[in-house]
């Protein structure tokens, strides 16, 4: 019979977080039931998977081939026209 071990190789390594969300993730592995470092693993896990709620891709907005910048339609200076284009290409 064929036994295989499989080794798992973890690296250790300092890493310097606010006081606060220290604290805060203890608690949280507390009332999970886990460690720091599994809760830790699995947040760096979810945020280099690129699984939602990590950070928002960023959208480039359509811009005016007429020299460059926004197309006439979006004002700069209003958040909802903003956003509008970011998710469309047509005013609306």
């Amino acid at each position: 019979m064929l036994h295989m071990a499989i080794l798992s190789i973890c690296m250790r390594t300092t890493v310097d977080l606010p006081d606060e969300l220290l604290r805060q993730a203890r608690t949280r592995a507390a009332e999970e039931g886990t460690t720091l470092t599994a809760l830790l693993t699995e947040g760096l896990r979810l945020r280099l998977s690129g699984a939602p709620g990590g950070r928002r891709r960023q959208r480039k907005l359509p811009a005016s081939a007429a020299g460059g910048g926004l197309q006439p339609w979006i004002d700069p200076s209003s958040n909802a026209s903003l956003l509008d284009a970011a998710d469309d290409d047509a005013p609306t």
